[in-house]
C-alpha cells in the first residue's frame, strides 16, 4: 500500500463533498475533468510512464500524488506562497493554515465566507501543480497567477463575477 493509500485511509472523508467541490467552484469541464481525475488517482498513469521514479520538482523522493501535489519542498514552498496571497487577497482574519486535506481538495474549506473563493484557487493550484508537472518544470507562482487571471478574464467575460469580487483589485 502506498503511503497515499495509507494516509487516505486514516481519514474520515465525505467524497460526496470532495466531488462537488470543483462543479460547485467553477464551470471549466478541463478543471473539473482534473479533479475527478486526481480523486480517482487517475493521473497516476502520466506519472508512472516514466522511467526514473523520483519526483520531478525534488528528484530525490519517490513520486506519489501525495508527495507531488503536498510534501515535496518545491509543493509545499508554492503552498506557502498561494497560502500568502491568498491571506492578503481575501483579508481572512485570524490564523489560517491550510491542511494538506483542503490543499488536495478532499475536504473543502466550508468555513471562511471566501469558501467558494478559496476553493477554486487551491483547484487552480493543484492544476498549475500537474501542469508544471507535466511540462517538466516546477510550480512557479509568477506562472500561477498568470493562470488565475486569465481565468479571470475569461470568467468575467463570461459573465462569471460573483467569486472574483475579492479578488478584482489583485487582477
Amino acid at each position: 500500500m502506498s503511503s497515499h493509500s495509507r494516509y487516505l485511509g486514516k481519514l474520515a472523508l465525505n467524497w460526496e463533498q470532495a466531488y462537488l467541490m470543483a462543479p460547485s467552484c467553477t464551470k471549466s469541464t478541463k478543471l473539473i475533468e482534473f479533479q475527478f481525475k486526481l480523486l480517482h488517482r487517475r493521473i497516476l498513469f502520466k506519472i508512472r510512464r516514466k522511467e526514473n521514479e523520483n519526483c520531478n520538482f525534488c528528484h530525490s523522493a519517490s513520486e506519489s500524488l501525495f508527495h507531488l501535489f503536498w510534501s515535496c519542498h518545491v509543493t509545499s514552498s508554492f503552498w506557502n506562497r498561494v497560502t500568502d496571497w491568498v491571506e492578503d487577497n481575501l483579508s481572512i482574519t485570524g490564523e489560517f493554515t491550510l491542511l494538506n486535506t483542503t490543499a488536495l481538495g478532499l475536504m473543502p474549506d466550508p468555513h471562511s465566507k471566501y469558501s467558494l473563493q478559496l476553493n477554486y484557487v487551491l483547484l487552480l493550484s493543484r492544476y498549475h501543480i500537474w501542469q508544471a508537472k507535466l511540462e517538466e518544470t516546477s510550480p512557479n507562482f509568477t506562472s500561477f497567477l498568470r493562470l488565475v487571471k486569465s481565468r479571470y478574464v475569461l470568467e468575467t467575460k463570461a459573465g462569471d463575477t460573483k467569486k472574483w469580487i475579492p479578488f478584482a483589485e489583485c487582477l
